[in-house]
Formats: structure tokens, sequence, C-alpha cells
């Protein structure tokens, strides 16, 4: 169901998850919405993102639509990316070899098969928390387990102008979504946006999923009024 959700906007993508009852509650259909037209006022046609905590491979394919949206025919402009990753390109990295595999199945079988022999999405094994040198700098890092602390490896990739999106906080206790912005100056702005449950990142792992819940409550107090 998850993968034939899709709008021509934010704001119709999420309009189809509540059809669809991928999304029941208007707190979180606020906040999804106020989080994607943050991530999206960062993405270019060019944009490189590292997405850490990859999993089955959605949230890759939604920022390499998200991408395309923006893109250019590059054949015309004769672009030449700044980065060893074409441009418009999307890195997802898992520590789990087996979901990093699954990702990519799921990713054919949503008809990126091509996007993936062309290098438009590439996934990896490895330790996210360290991020990907080989592709950096990203203007755009997504992390989907918290950490401790925001590891510096991934502030170092970050691209100036750039922002990350990553849970923060300790395993089974209090944990805060923050976005580290920064800037053309290489300053960095940090920004706690809403209270979240989430398993917590490592190099390795017991189980062959991540479940991840959003404290509503805490959702509230980022809406938009």
């Amino acid at each position: 169901m998850a993968w034939l959700s899709s709008g021509e906007s934010n704001e119709e993508l999420i309009s189809n998850m509540r059809s669809g009852k991928l999304i029941e509650s208007d707190v979180v259909a606020d906040a999804s919405l106020a989080l994607l037209c943050r991530v999206d006022s960062n993405q270019t046609p060019d944009a490189h993102i590292l997405d850490v905590g990859s999993g089955s491979g959605y949230t890759a394919a939604v920022f390499h639509h998200l991408i395309k949206i923006n893109s250019v025919a590059r054949e015309d402009t004769g672009y030449q990316s700044p980065s060893t990753v074409p441009s418009g390109g999307v890195v997802g990295i898992d520590h789990i070899p087996a979901l990093v595999e699954w990702s990519i199945e799921n990713l054919k079988k949503d008809g990126l098969g091509d996007a993936i022999s062309k290098g438009e999405i590439v996934m990896i094994a490895g330790d996210g928390r360290k991020g990907w040198k080989k592709y950096a700098p990203y203007d755009v890092i997504h992390v989907g387990a918290a950490a401790p602390q925001i590891p510096q490896e991934l502030v170092d990739q970050l691209k100036s102008p750039g922002r990350m999106f990553i849970p923060v906080g300790p395993d089974g206790g209090d944990q805060d979504v923050w976005t580290v912005d920064k800037d053309e100056s290489g300053n960095l702005k940090k920004t706690r946006l809403f209270g979240v449950r989430s398993a917590v990142s490592s190099q390795t792992c017991s189980g062959n999923a991540r479940r991840q819940s959003i404290d509503s409550r805490a959702l509230e107090r980022y809406i938009p009024s």
C-alpha cells in the first residue's frame, strides 16, 4: 500500500496517504507535511542525499522521486556534479547486509532498477553513524535510528548549505528529532522539532526490523499555527 501512495505536491501526497489510511491522525498528518516541506526546501535537481538506516528502501525511493520532480534534463545543461555520486543521487546505508539486499529488490519491484543501474540510487551495507565519505558532501542527511548524540562524521559530510534530520537520545529514554542546518560559511544551527521513540543506531543488530513510533503529544507542540 505504501508503495502506491504518490502525489504531485507534498499536500497531495499526505492527502493520498490519509485516504489510504496510511496516516489516520490529524496530528501526524500535519507534522508529516511540515517535515516534508522542510526537506523539500533543501532539495534541488542535483541534490545528493544520504539516508542512514535505509531499511526497506522506502525513504530512498521517496527521496529519489522528490529529486526527479525538480530535475532538469542533464543532457541539455551539460551539468557536472561536484561529487562522485551522479547529480540527483540518493545513497542509502544500513548495517544489516540482508536488509540492504531486500531493499534493492524492493526498489527494483517498484520500477527503480534503472535508477540503481545508473547510480542515481546507491544502497550500501555499513555503519551509518560514520556516513559514507565516498559520495559526500550531502545536501540532505536523513537518519532513521536514534543516536546518543549527533555523530560528528555526519556533520562533517553535510554540505554547506545543507540540512540533517536525526533522532537523538538513549535507548529506552527520552528522544527528540533534531534538524542540523549548516549555512554557506559552515556555521551550524541545531533545532529540536518533536519527541520520538526510535531504535538506537548500532553497527550490529539482533533483529531484522526496526520499529519507530511518534509521540503524538510531542508532535502537537511542533504543528505550525
